[in-house]
């Protein structure tokens, strides 16, 4: 006879392994994520270090100035120091409009107020700041689609041609806070409904990038699965973003070599070679045949030239070998060029 409390313990043991699992995989995240961001403040700082260096050294200062700029730069980059480390809040943006509103919650166009850094980029800034209410999160079983929409987001880098970028994610009693990239252009849904029709040439702009947007989530281990045109976002020339991540799921880790860029530069490095490798093999060819007066697969001199070689211009066909090598070619470029 079965023992359902031993089954029971069991299951149990199981959940709270599971449990254990994931508190531990996400501990892991966020520390690669701290120290992800602290190299690159450590870059971004010796940047600024080399670039003063270089325009004092341009500009011929005499050495005490060069002190007085040094000695400001570091008190720059102590005021940039203090204001990362400062606790982000609401109060720190200052509401424009309402551009979005869900059932957990409202998107509202914001501007960063100014800090104490008056050098600060991000200053003045416009973003779209996603506020989502706790209690209705809960009481609809959807604080798992935010964390999925947040981990993928803080995964991606902020310079994702394909992705909105997560700027600041932070939280009160009450809400749960994303400032978001803020996208000019709108979601492709209204810009269809606007236009009613796309043309051909649009439609494949747009299906190109919608087909490099997908790819990049999938380089980075997860699938969208809520792939639909109010969730593609337009930026201010038009390019295509994806948004709304919360029914993303991690399927998985991949490599730097399953990333859709590295694998379109390893196409058009083929692309590269095989155009090189053809000229080559022309230009060799048509040297030995000159040479030679004649060839095995098909005379190119002129005295041994029938009428079915020669069109109607006086120009001469290529042989038929050269012509299927050339057909590929060119087949292959079409298809590198529309990826």
């Amino acid at each position: 006879m079965s023992n359902p409390a031993g089954y029971d313990n069991e299951e149990a043991m199981l959940a709270a392994d599971n449990q254990m699992e994931e508190r531990a995989k996400r501990a892991m995240e966020i520390l690669s994520m701290k120290h992800k961001q602290i190299q690159q403040n450590q870059q971004d700082r010796r940047h600024r270090k080399i670039q003063l260096e270089r325009e004092m050294v341009g500009a011929g200062l005499p050495e005490d100035k060069k002190e007085i700029l040094r000695s400001s730069l570091e008190q720059e980059e102590h005021e940039i120091q203090k204001e990362s480390r400062k606790k982000i809040t609401p109060a720190d943006f200052e509401s424009l409009a309402v551009i979005g509103r869900g059932a957990f919650g409202e998107v509202r166009l914001c501007r960063r107020r100014p800090s104490s850094n008056k050098n600060d980029p991000n200053n003045g800034r416009i973003y779209a700041l996603k506020t989502m209410k706790k209690q209705m999160m809960e009481a609809k079983n959807q604080v798992g689609h935010v964390k999925a929409e947040r981990d993928v987001l803080a995964s991606a880098d902020d310079n994702n041609r394909w992705l909105t970028v997560l700027h600041y994610s932070f939280q009160d009693e009450i809400n749960l806070y994303m400032v978001m990239e803020f996208m000019p252009g709108g979601d492709l849904m209204s810009l269809l409904m606007r236009e009613d029709t796309f043309s051909e040439s649009v439609t494949k702009f747009f299906m190109a990038e919608a087909a490099h947007a997908i790819s990049s989530v999938h380089a980075l281990g997860y699938i969208h699965r809520d792939i639909k045109p109010d969730n593609m976002l337009l930026d201010q020339r038009g390019h295509l973003k994806l948004t709304d991540l919360g029914l993303c799921k991690k399927v998985g880790e991949v490599s730097p070599e399953d990333h859709p860029e590295f694998v379109l530069d390893n196409l058009r490095q083929e692309k590269k070679g095989m155009q090189s490798s053809y000229n080559d093999n022309r230009t060799r060819d048509w040297s030995r045949q000159f040479a030679s007066g004649s060839d095995n697969t098909g005379s190119l001199h002129r005295s041994n030239m029938s009428i079915d070689d020669m069109k109607s211009n006086g120009r001469t066909k290529p042989p038929k070998k050269t012509r299927e090598v050339s057909k590929q070619f060119w087949m292959s470029h079409k298809l590198i060029c529309k990826s």
